[in-house]
């Protein structure tokens, strides 16, 4: 269980985005961390053990109950990659920015309507040191 709560720390962490869709809008997309998601009450804590063992690429069996990933549409991943490029420090800088322009796509996931992604775009310099702690009951 230490293991997996150590797994969950390096994962929250991590430059992740938590793309929430709403049920009636389903154009509507709001970027939050998997922090303030889990705060909300969009992922549990059986959701955040499933993102961090696929965060982890683990391939020992989970001693949890795994939440199996579905795989992610194309149309919304590329709905997801123009959105983050809507971002205003980046569209303001860079107007011309397109999905070509993201280097680095990664998916662990949708529950409870969330699309769980890592995202890196070729745009910025980004520095991962920073790392808080958190740990799952």
């Amino acid at each position: 269980m230490k293991r997996i709560m150590r797994i969950f720390v390096s994962l929250v962490m991590a430059i992740m985005m938590c793309f929430v869709t709403s049920c009636k809008k389903q154009e509507l997309y709001n970027e939050m961390s998997l922090e303030n998601a889990y705060n909300l009450g969009y992922l549990t804590q059986e959701d955040l053990k499933s993102i961090a063992y696929y965060y982890n690429a683990e391939t020992a069996e989970p001693t949890f109950e795994l939440i199996p990933k579905v795989e992610l549409n194309k149309s919304i991943e590329e709905k997801i990659k123009l959105s983050y490029l809507q971002r205003s420090y980046i569209k303001d800088i860079y107007p011309k920015a397109t999905a070509n322009d993201i280097q680095k796509f990664e998916y662990y996931g949708t529950y409870n309507g969330c699309a769980v992604v890592f995202i890196i775009d070729s745009l910025f310099a980004y520095d991962f040191v920073f790392e808080a702690e958190y740990t799952i009951d």
